[in-house]
């Protein structure tokens, strides 16, 4: 059997709750630990195995994960994008990429930097209400 993606979410309300259970579904990723500012949003999350954080920085210290779903208010995307890369974790957030150029371009540095990837969600890139 291949091995599980270990993954963590930082920003699970909202939207953000929405791609925890994407995850939470997927057979081949495992949902390691969380993270939101909210305590009531941490606790939603209804499977005690699944570590809860209230500080970001905390959970990519302690965490040894593969990818990070980061689902956040955009200006607060580079620091946390960066630091996970750095930290030797994908992510994957939301649209938009950044809130401006440099932040885009201090994000894009970080991956090549780390060799580590960003996927930019456009789940509703499509859809008939955003054409």
């Amino acid at each position: 059997m291949a091995k599980k993606l270990r993954v963590g979410a930082i920003g699970i309300g909202g939207m953000g709750a929405g791609h925890l259970a994407s995850v939470r579904a997927c057979r081949q990723a495992r949902v390691e630990a969380v993270c939101d500012v909210n305590p009531a949003v941490l606790e939603e999350v209804d499977d005690p195995k699944i570590r809860r954080y209230d500080d970001w920085q905390e959970l990519l210290a302690k965490e040894e994960l593969d990818l990070v779903a980061v689902c956040l208010p955009h200006h607060l995307y580079r620091p946390v994008v960066t630091a996970a890369l750095k930290r030797g974790v994908h992510v994957y957030k939301d649209k938009p990429f950044a809130k401006d150029l440099a932040d885009a371009r201090n994000m894009v540095g970080a991956s090549k930097r780390y060799g580590k990837r960003i996927f930019v969600g456009a789940q509703r890139k499509f859809s008939p209400s955003f054409l």
